[in-house]
């Protein structure tokens, strides 16, 4: 049982089976929606013990999220109006500055 977003991530990632209780805020929600996950949220104290996590879907989801993460990344890189080599030296000597 948690009620802290970093928690519910962690779950999914381990595969643990969780619910969720009350919090303020979406972030949340948007996760357990993305997922299909909604109905682990315990709304209030009488709330019957939901269903286990059917992993193998959530993971199938997962993958098409991250998919469509890593394409939305590689299409604004190829966007950049700077070339790819000199972006990377950008970060490299910013990563230097920081260092002095």
């Amino acid at each position: 049982f948690t009620n802290s977003f970093h928690c519910c991530c962690m779950s999914v990632i381990l595969k643990k089976q969780f619910f969720v209780g009350a919090r303020s805020g979406d972030k949340i929600d948007s996760i357990l929606q993305l997922l299909d996950l909604s109905d682990h949220r315990i709304i209030s104290s009488s709330a019957d013990a939901k269903k286990d996590i059917d992993y193998v879907a959530v993971d199938a989801k997962l993958k098409k999220l991250r998919r469509a993460s890593e394409k939305w990344v590689l299409n604004a890189i190829k966007k950049s109006s700077t070339p790819k080599h000199t972006l990377l030296h950008v970060c490299r000597r910013k990563r230097l500055e920081k260092k002095k």
